[in-house]
């Protein structure tokens, strides 16, 4: 009774719908969050009916004869609605492989959402991709902070009262100017690269998502000199960037800003701050990016990626005795 189908612009409703009711699903998987880039990925997204019921989709994009759960979102995975049963899910999984095999694909690469985007029923594709012998290839070191745990160590206190002496102030909405004068100098300096959304793409999304993406600045005398963007998912809160000034440290303003901004926000169930992992497969951290986050309170989860060839679909034969 699963069949597997893939996404064509006519389903856009269809499928935002079900992103909308969807347990373990955010705005980032509505069309016109996805699409906003669509110029950089060859979209291969696929809907899962059971007869004629839409049960699961899968935000995908395909490079050559590679899938990949969509290289342009923070995370990915199958959205999957409420009370969808193991058995379920495995033969989804399985009809989706072999769709894929049937269209000459080779892989799929399939991005795990950290555990506090799941659910309980997003946490059963643990079991599934073990049945489907998928390879583990990345693990990202995620942190996250439980809002009831929220605490700060003696360094960003001292940093924070500092700021707070300076009479630092705290703005919204200056996207424009934290992108021009903090952010993409800032992303170039250290790491020649620059923010994956240009000013347009990020005010375009807060033009059609306006309740879901914050900005943040702090400043002094009306010079900006810190600032972050967050997006809002359910009771979850996602800093999407954050950066300062080279002033930072001596005068408090990044510390103070977090810290005002995790205050507004811990009536959320969490606070996410993204990756500390780099390197080749991110097998290595950055220590001092770590140390940041963890003085917050933050505490690591994995954030995982795998590998499932196609032809693995066949083993649906062999699951169940």
């Amino acid at each position: 009774m699963i069949s597997v189908r893939k996404y064509n612009d006519k389903d856009k409703a269809l499928w935002d719908k079900f992103v909308a009711s969807a347990k373990n699903a955010t705005f980032l998987f509505y069309r016109d969050f996805m699409e906003y880039h669509k110029d950089r990925f060859v979209d291969y997204s696929l809907l899962c009916f059971n007869k004629e019921k839409l049960v699961a989709i899968l935000p995908a994009n395909i490079v050559n004869d590679i899938v990949y759960s969509h290289q342009g979102l923070s995370y990915g995975g199958l959205i999957i609605t409420e009370g969808l049963r193991l058995n379920d899910t495995l033969t989804i999984m399985f009809k989706i492989l072999e769709l894929l095999k049937n269209n000459n694909i080779l892989k799929l690469v399939y991005k795990k959402p950290p555990i506090i985007y799941q659910g309980l029923e997003g946490a059963q594709m643990s079991s599934v991709l073990y049945m489907l012998k998928s390879n583990l290839y990345k693990s990202d070191t995620y942190l996250v902070i439980e809002s009831d745990k929220y605490s700060v160590n003696r360094n960003r206190k001292r940093a924070i009262k500092k700021a707070i002496n300076k009479d630092v102030e705290i703005q919204e909405n200056k996207f424009e100017e934290f992108w021009k004068e903090i952010l993409v100098p800032n992303l170039q300096d250290r790491f020649n690269v620059s923010p994956v959304h240009t000013i347009d793409e990020i005010l375009l999304l807060k033009s059609i998502f306006p309740e879901k993406i914050h900005c943040y600045t702090a400043h002094i005398n009306s010079e900006i000199r810190a600032g972050v963007v967050v997006f809002k998912f359910n009771d979850i809160v996602h800093f999407q960037y954050s950066s300062g000034s080279d002033s930072r440290s001596e005068d408090g303003t990044l510390d103070f800003l977090f810290h005002n901004v995790f205050s507004k926000y811990l009536n959320n169930k969490y606070i996410s701050l993204g990756s500390c992992s780099e390197g080749k497969e991110e097998r290595k951290i950055n220590k001092g990016l770590l140390y940041w986050k963890e003085s917050f309170g933050a505490v690591t989860i994995p954030q995982e990626f795998y590998e499932i060839d196609t032809h693995n679909f066949s083993l649906i034969d062999t699951i169940y005795t």
